[in-house]
Order: structure tokens, then C-alpha cells, then sequence
């Protein structure tokens, strides 16, 4: 069992690759959780949070999923015209983005309220991928 493991992983890799690749809005990408397999459009994406090996997905939709990737992994399946990590913890969804606060620590201000820290490190790539 533990041989098979590798090549389903990059089963679905190659699977949420040819989906990204045909810019369908009706393709999904598929997220491992406890339960299964859960499928959600890029778009219903606001942001992930990462939490030790797993990942915290927010949808626009207010519902949280627990998914049992690390957030690299997750970054490395998200369209990357769509999403930047700002933080070592966070990825966000740009099209959500309401408002950049300057200061002490950057801010970022979600369309659902939250508040997403953004590193020095980081704040550069997201000017350029947001074209400010």
C-alpha cells in the first residue's frame, strides 16, 4: 500500500494541473481532508492558513476546511496570477483583497473582514503580482 501512496499523489498533482490548464470555471481543484476528497473552484478560495502540516482554507462562502497538505503544497496547486504568499502562514486569493494598510506591520484588509499580516520580505512580490 505504502508504494502506491507516491503515485497518487501524483495522480492528482497531474490531474489539478490539466485542470488549471484549461481555464474551464467549471474545473475543480481537489483538496485531501479527513473525510475524502473535497473539491472547490479557485475562486471560492479567500485565503489558506497554515497550521503546522496542514492547511486552512477559507471560502468565500464563510465555510473553513482543514486539509492535510502543508502550505507550500497548497501554493504549488493555486494559480499563481491569482495567489501570493504574503507570510510565511498566509496565501491569499488577490481578487479578495479590499484594502493595503501602511505602517509599523503591513496589513491586508480581506473582502470578509480579516486581517492578514504581510512580511517585509513578501510585500515586494505582492505589489507586483496586485500591479500597484
Amino acid at each position: 500500500k505504502a508504494v502506491t501512496r507516491p503515485l497518487e499523489k501524483v495522480k492528482l498533482l497531474l490531474e489539478n494541473l490539466q485542470l488549471l490548464n484549461t481555464n474551464d470555471t467549471f474545473n475543480r481543484i481537489a483538496f485531501p481532508t479527513g473525510e475524502g476528497l473535497k473539491f472547490l473552484h479557485a475562486n471560492d478560495i479567500l485565503r489558506c492558513m497554515s497550521s503546522n502540516n496542514y492547511t486552512y482554507i477559507f471560502q468565500t462562502n464563510g465555510d473553513k476546511l482543514l486539509v492535510s497538505k502543508s502550505l507550500k503544497e497548497i501554493e504549488g496547486i493555486l494559480p499563481t496570477q491569482f495567489f501570493c504568499r504574503v507570510h510565511n502562514s498566509h496565501l491569499i486569493n488577490i481578487s479578495y483583497v479590499s484594502k493595503l494598510m501602511k505602517g509599523e506591520s503591513n496589513l491586508l484588509i480581506m473582502k470578509d473582514g480579516t486581517e492578514v499580516e504581510v512580511s517585509r520580505r513578501k510585500k515586494e512580490e505582492l505589489v507586483k503580482i496586485m500591479n500597484l
